[in-house]
């Protein structure tokens, strides 16, 4: 890998190795990170759309989609218990941490089928799609509009679940009032 100077920064050049097909990018300044499947926690760069999405990944096996929650995406214990059988994706989503939020993306529905866009880019199949608060809603409307990659659904106290007579709101359009 070679460095080059953009803005006085150096970083590392991109490159795409290993099975699971993401774009690597240096996430720490002169430390490569390891692109691939099995091993420790693995950070990389997934370039989909001409958005950089942050990828966690560990472990081999099946493979686990896990979907983080409003609070963000890390690398937990459950995580890496998970990844001691199965393959543990951990994507952040567009408009948390580093990735920036697109244009087009305007609900829950649109970050459903960003997701089903990512599958279908990392060729997974048999996915047991696991999601957490918002990324339980996430995953429900993934597995509403297709299921045709998934082997499981598990939803952990999942927002934005429809209850009769209890309406609930778009987060991604409340104002920072309503979302306070």
């Amino acid at each position: 890998m070679h460095a080059r100077k953009s803005s006085g920064v150096h970083r590392p050049e991109p490159r795409t190795t290993g099975p699971c097909r993401l774009t690597c990018l240096p996430l720490l300044y002169n430390i490569p990170l390891l692109c691939g499947c099995g091993g420790r926690m693995q950070e990389s760069i997934l370039k989909l759309a001409g958005e950089n999405i942050r990828v966690q990944q560990a472990g081999s096996g099946p493979p686990i989609l896990f979907l983080h929650g409003a609070g963000g995406a890390s690398w937990t214990p459950l995580h890496e218990q998970l990844s001691r059988d199965w393959r543990v994706i951990v994507p952040e989503h567009p408009g948390f941490g580093r990735s920036a939020l697109p244009d087009w993306m305007m609900s829950v529905g649109d970050l459903a089928f960003f997701y089903l866009d990512v599958l279908q880019e990392l060729d997974l199949r048999d996915v047991h799609l696991v999601g957490h608060s918002l990324g339980g809603w996430t995953a429900a409307e993934i597995a509403i509009r297709s299921t045709q990659r998934l082997a499981s659904l598990t939803l952990m106290a999942p927002a934005g679940i429809a209850v009769p007579d209890a309406p609930f709101g778009d987060i991604f359009l409340w104002s920072p009032e309503e979302n306070a």
